[in-house]
């Protein structure tokens, strides 16, 4: 299944530049599986999603789309 992350402007520097990333996750994965799979393909977005004791930055906004 394939996860769509919007990316806002500000953090797009870690993503070669792109809008909007697609990942693949396993069919009926949860958030924490589908951020996992971002990370793993631009671990340089870490820092900038999660930078303090692994809480996501308040000014990072999850919508979920079912």
């Amino acid at each position: 299944m394939q996860v769509v992350f919007n990316i806002p402007g500000r953090l797009r520097e870690f993503t070669g530049n792109q809008s909007a990333v697609r990942v693949e996750v396993e069919s009926g994965a949860n958030l924490l599986q589908a951020l996992q799979a971002l990370f793993q393909e631009f671990p340089d977005s870490v820092t900038e999603f999660l930078p303090k004791q692994a809480r996501l930055d308040a000014s990072v906004n999850i919508f979920v789309a079912t």
